[in-house]
């Protein structure tokens, strides 16, 4: 301070000057680096990097108290671009919501400041709700076929018999025909009540043996009923599960018909035939002489078949 009239500098009025509040503190100069702010204390500010530009640590967003204040902030351009590499740089995982490219400042993306990692990130429910629309689907699919299947018991249709016929209805013309001089062999019930494919009689005539004045032969009867409901469903799945793939339909003969053959040394032909819930099978073989040294043909065998089947058929009850 320079006195009037003097060639120097006077006393100092004030020799003892209060410190300077922080609020007059100098902040930053020009040549301070971006990203190198100071403390009053000497080092570098909470959340910066000296060598790396401003990064936020784990754990810190923006504006928490550790940030420095208003107008000393990160300079311009400082977060780390989204999805790069970089050494300290927060990345966003799945779901964060943030679009590509830079950090678009407070309030862009998702809302959450950088270097602050939500609580929950989002999840897709779509897949939750494709399993409950699969589920219901089962659901109503097991309850319309249980319907289904409780109105179908009551409109299947009623078969015309309860029981099956005895051997004895096997005792025809055609019998007489196909095995001269024939003894009954076998008459066997067959299935039961707790059988799904009914019950009934398998019989079996033959040519009695030693020397006789008849060529040996045979024929058999297997006479089913299928119980109701559903009987006449079943009566039908017997007749094609017995005449196999290479059956041959036969025209003219009870519901439906079919005829086949067992190739063998001794061929032998057969006749399937269903009326209502009733199956029908005859089958018939015999000798093409009298020292049975060869048999006759298929087509042979299936007709002796297929007349027996007619004449059982023709005694059937009403």
């Amino acid at each position: 301070m320079t006195v009037p009239g003097s060639d120097g500098p006077g006393p100092d009025p004030n020799p003892h000057p209060e410190p300077a509040s922080p609020a007059d503190a100098p902040g930053p100069g020009p040549g301070t680096p971006p990203g190198r702010h100071t403390a009053p204390d000497g080092h570098p500010a909470r959340g910066h990097d000296s060598d790396a530009g401003w990064r936020p640590e784990p754990g810190v967003g923006r504006g928490s108290g550790d940030h420095p204040d208003p107008g000393t902030g990160p300079p311009s351009g400082a977060y780390p671009v989204r999805g790069h590499d970089s050494d300290a740089g927060w990345r966003p995982g799945p779901g964060a919501g943030w679009g590509p490219g830079e950090y678009a400042g407070p309030g862009a993306g998702s809302g959450h400041p950088p270097g602050t990692v939500p609580s929950a990130q989002p999840q897709s429910r779509g897949c939750a709700v494709v399993g409950v629309i699969a589920a219901v689907l089962v659901v109503l699919l097991l309850v319309a076929g249980a319907i289904w299947f409780v109105a179908s018991r009551d409109v299947l249709e009623q078969g015309d018999f309860d029981a099956a016929p005895e051997c004895s209805i096997g005792e025809t013309d055609a019998l007489d025909d196909l095995v001269p001089a024939h003894a009954l062999e076998v008459q066997e019930p067959i299935g039961g009540d707790q059988e799904t494919f009914g019950s009934g009689w398998q019989c079996r005539w033959a040519t009695p043996g030693g020397e006789g004045s008849a060529v040996p032969a045979t024929a058999t009867l297997v006479a089913v009923v299928a119980p109701d409901p559903g009987g006449v469903d079943t009566a039908a799945d017997n007749l094609r599960s017995s005449a196999g793939s290479e059956r041959e339909h036969l025209e003219g003969l009870g519901d439906e018909a079919f005829t086949w053959a067992h190739p063998g040394t001794f061929a032998t032909g057969c006749a399937g035939v269903r009326v209502s819930n009733l199956y029908l099978e005859t089958c018939h073989s015999a000798a093409a002489d009298y020292g049975a040294t060869r048999s006759i043909d298929e087509e042979q065998a299936v007709a002796g078949a297929v007349r027996l089947a007619e004449d059982v058929v023709a005694d059937l009850p009403d």
